[in-house]
């Protein structure tokens, strides 16, 4: 199972191998924070897509299937994520404040 958490909730306790999944880096987090071992912003939706959505739950799922189309051209992203459903102790992390309208490209 892949283990996804709000990035504001990161104590640096956390003993997993962290990788942060969103377009865009979180406000008040510097980039060289040592709790983020990795930044995969190319899984993200582009730019026009999310602003778009801009999280109007009455355009989600025309943005789900917006953005599973673009996820089509990052096949290896999502291998690799994939890849790492059953590595313990991999979590990945997003700015998102509620999890019902996230931008994780499994949701």
């Amino acid at each position: 199972m892949i283990k996804a958490e709000r990035i504001y909730h990161l104590s640096g306790g956390e003993p997993q191998y962290k990788i942060l999944v969103d377009g865009i880096w979180p406000r008040g987090i510097k980039k060289e924070d040592p709790r983020i071992d990795e930044w995969l912003k190319d899984i993200a939706p582009d730019k026009a897509l999310r602003r778009w959505f801009f999280h109007d739950p009455d355009r989600w799922e025309e943005f789900r299937e917006a953005y599973r189309k673009q996820l089509q051209s990052k096949r290896e992203l999502l291998e690799r994520i994939k890849k790492t459903e059953q590595t313990p102790g991999v979590s990945y992390w997003f700015m998102r404040q509620k999890t019902t309208f996230t931008t994780m490209p499994w949701s």
